[in-house]
């Protein structure tokens, strides 16, 4: 049974059609999730009607990677899930790789009411 709290969006980037020729839909976690893999792709001001959508990491990304620049990221990244009221981030950890310009997020976080932690790993090329 799905929440109706939690939403229903189109699966996918593209329209994917079901096996009757419908517009193919995904409810509850996996919506939670592609909205907030959505929310950490966009810069922080990127929807023009809504400034305050987005993530504020990517203004720091052509930063130095130092252990002040991971401080910020984690703020960052907790700023804009904050944002996202179906969920409650419980921890945020960055593994830099300053050799590669790469910075990968583990986000743990709790879906409303819906038991259990859920796990997302975001990455970030740094250009």
């Amino acid at each position: 049974m799905t929440n109706p709290k939690l939403g229903v969006d189109l699966a996918g980037p593209d329209l994917s059609p079901t096996y009757q020729g419908d517009a193919a839909l995904v409810h509850d976690t996996t919506n939670v999730r592609g909205a907030i893999l959505r929310r950490l792709e966009t810069p922080l001001g990127g929807l023009f009607a809504h400034p305050q959508y987005g993530n504020p990491v990517h203004d720091i990304l052509s930063d130095v990677m130092a252990d002040a620049w991971s401080g910020k990221a984690v703020v960052g990244i907790r700023q804009c899930l904050d944002q996202e009221p179906r969920v409650k981030v419980e921890d945020v950890n960055v593994e830099m790789y300053p050799e590669q310009r790469l910075a990968v997020f583990n986000i743990t976080y709790r879906v409303l009411d819906e038991p259990g932690v859920e796990n997302l790993v975001w990455q970030v090329n740094i250009p």
